[in-house]
């Protein structure tokens, strides 16, 4: 139990070391809002799913919220934290770098037709200033992830390689080896993820994109009373997110990218709001 309260989303000093990161943050809203255009979006995907919203034990819970694709490291498995996200979900696929990402959502494709929904668990970023190039996901040697694109990449990974949204996501959607279901829900539990991260995955994908801009943690940490208990073990799906890298200005929670399209489903434009310290997953 006291693994799951401690257990922060976040990569290790070594991982971030000689990594600059640009602009993190600049562009998180300070005024926490829930607008209506994005609140339908989601419930669009609620309906997508046949899911629905209960109360139980005061948490919100939902019906049918295994579904979709889940997304882990390997190593990443046996960490307490992690165990509870995925515990139960049909589909999950282990990655260990950008290029592993991006098959795992190609096999989701070529298997189930298109994504409805992406989880995806890893860990984040360290929390120290000028610690964490923060415009995409870590590998598991620590930079071989997925950026936004290579002027975003952390300094020196040329040595390692790189896999980006821009070029090699956008392709393997263009493809057709990639396809998201008309309305999607991208969901990432990381520290210290960039709001340019979700702006470039939502338009990639048309899924409305949820990442910590701060250190992500479970929300529910207490085990002092029953009803404690029950809130930290069943509701696993209630993540906080709090002042990181940018404390110096009082940033780092959860931001949440939604896509709007025309009649030709082209993004014509980016919702981009601040949704404050407690992100409910799907």
């Amino acid at each position: 139990m006291k693994a799951i309260v401690l257990s922060l989303v976040c990569v290790t000093n070594v991982m971030a070391t000689n990594i600059a990161y640009r602009d993190h943050g600049t562009n998180l809203p300070k005024e926490v809002t829930n607008l209506a255009e994005a609140q339908s979006y989601r419930e669009d995907v609620m309906e997508l799913l046949g899911m629905e919203a209960y109360e139980k034990n005061e948490a919100t819970f939902y019906t049918n919220s295994n579904k979709g694709l889940y997304l882990i490291k390997k190593n990443n498995r046996k960490e307490p934290a992690f165990k509870n996200i995925i515990h139960g979900a049909k589909t999950v696929y282990n990655w260990r770098n950008g290029n592993s990402f991006i098959r795992a959502l190609k096999k989701y494709t070529k298997n189930y037709g298109c994504i409805p929904k992406l989880t995806s668990v890893s860990h984040g970023w360290a929390s120290r200033k000028e610690n964490g190039e923060v415009h995409g996901l870590s590998g598991s040697r620590g930079l071989n992830g997925i950026y936004v694109n290579n002027e975003t990449r952390p300094n020196f990974l040329d040595r390692l390689g790189t896999t980006t949204i821009e070029k090699h996501l956008n392709e393997a959607i263009e493809s057709g080896e990639v396809k998201f279901c008309g309305k999607c829900v991208a969901q990432f539990y990381a520290c210290n993820i960039s709001t340019l991260f979700a702006n470039k995955f939502a338009e990639a994908t048309k899924c409305q994109t949820v990442v910590a801009t701060g250190k992500a943690s479970p929300y529910f940490q207490s085990t002092e009373t029953e009803l404690e208990r029950d809130q930290t073990y069943s509701a696993f799906h209630y993540w906080g997110s709090n002042v990181g890298i940018w404390e110096e200005i009082g940033m780092g929670q959860w931001y949440r990218a939604t896509p709007i399209t025309n009649d030709q489903n082209e993004v014509i434009e980016v919702l981009k709001e601040n949704i404050g310290d407690l992100y409910i997953a799907l």
